[in-house]
């Protein structure tokens, strides 16, 4: 089984994180430290799509790999937040 698109949605998590972590710290106003919770979560969330993902049986291409990479960062980006909107709407 080539597990090619759960890495890559596990590479976009990672740089996803990475990326938020770096705006959030570097905030004059209010730095964040980093937080090991926040990174495993969307880390986790990335597994979950690539797993998606690897199952519907996107194929993956040596031209495409770099489209996929930013397309599954941005899918990780979204519904990540769209669940968390929806968690944070319940709990109110």
């Amino acid at each position: 089984m080539d597990l090619s698109s759960l890495g890559i949605a596990v590479l976009s998590a990672v740089a996803y994180s990475l990326s938020m972590y770096v705006k959030k710290h570097l905030n004059t106003d209010n730095p964040q430290s980093f937080d090991a919770t926040k990174f495993l979560t969307t880390l986790i969330w990335g597994i979950i799509v690539g797993a998606i993902l690897q199952f519907s049986g996107v194929p993956i291409t040596e031209q495409s790999v770099e489209e996929q990479f930013i397309a599954y960062a941005g899918l990780i980006a979204i519904t990540e937040n769209i669940i968390k909107a929806i968690i944070r709407a319940v709990d109110r």
